[in-house]
Formats: C-alpha cells, structure tokens, sequence
C-alpha cells in the first residue's frame, strides 16, 4: 500500500521507510538496483527524521552538499522513504550523452548556473512541486 510505514532491522538499527508511493520509469528501474546494493554495502545509515518528507504530494527536501557521495546517499534516503527524488543538477552532468541521457530520463532538472537560463530551472522545480514531485535542493549549488 502506497505511504504506508514498513519497520526493517539493519544492523542493530531500526529503520523506518515507506513503499514507494509514486511509478518508477526505466531509469529508476536501472538505478535503483544498480546503486542501493553498494550503498548498502559501503555506507552504514541511520536515517532520522525520514518519516517528515511527507508521502504524497509536492515537497521540497534540502540537503547539505559535502561530499560527492551526496546525491546517491540523498536519493537513498528520499527513496526509502517512498519518494522519487528530483534534482536540481548542474547543467555540465547533462553535456556527456550517456549520463545526459539518463538524469533527462530520472526526471533530474539541469541548472545553467549563472546564465539569464537559471530562472528555467526553478520555474522547473516549482512545476514538479506543483505536480506533486519531491524535489531535492542543495542550496549552496555545490560541494
């Protein structure tokens, strides 16, 4: 059932998280079993106040960018907690095709930082909110 609350023990932890509430399309299909099982493996987690994002409907969640493990370990965290994440994201990650091609297909958001364009990007991230997306933002843009 979509929003509910599961309970799993890791690690002597309780772990709080929620079935995803939204359809994942083929990116989040790849990226999810790809990218959890190394993150699973190389970062121990406590997750604290995940339960405040809430289930449904347009939010805004807003992280500290320190590492470049943050947008994995974000999405980790968004994603357990039943969301799909939307990233605000440097424009530079869409110039490679591939990886472009992609982040395009995840429903990431490119930012052309310090150009008259940038404006794109929030009106961007104010429709996803609208829409009912969980939209995830590093306010200070970078590490």
């Amino acid at each position: 059932m979509a929003g509910h609350s599961a309970a799993m023990w890791e690690e002597g932890w309780r772990v709080t998280v929620r079935r995803l509430s939204q359809k994942r399309n083929w990116a989040w299909n790849v990226a999810v079993p790809t990218v959890k099982p190394p993150l699973l493996a190389i970062a121990s987690r406590e997750w604290i106040d995940g339960l405040k994002i809430p289930a449904t409907g347009g939010c805004l969640v807003v992280f500290n960018h320190i590492s470049h493990a943050d947008p994995l370990l974000a999405a980790h965290f968004v994603y357990d907690h039943g969301r799909i994440p939307r990233y605000l994201a440097k424009s530079g990650l869409f110039k490679n095709r591939v990886l472009g091609g992609f982040l395009k297909a995840a429903g990431q958001i490119p930012v052309e930082r310090l150009t008259q364009n940038a404006v794109g990007a929030y009106d961007a991230a104010v429709a996803a909110v609208r829409a009912g997306e969980c939209v995830v933002v590093y306010p200070e843009g970078t590490l």
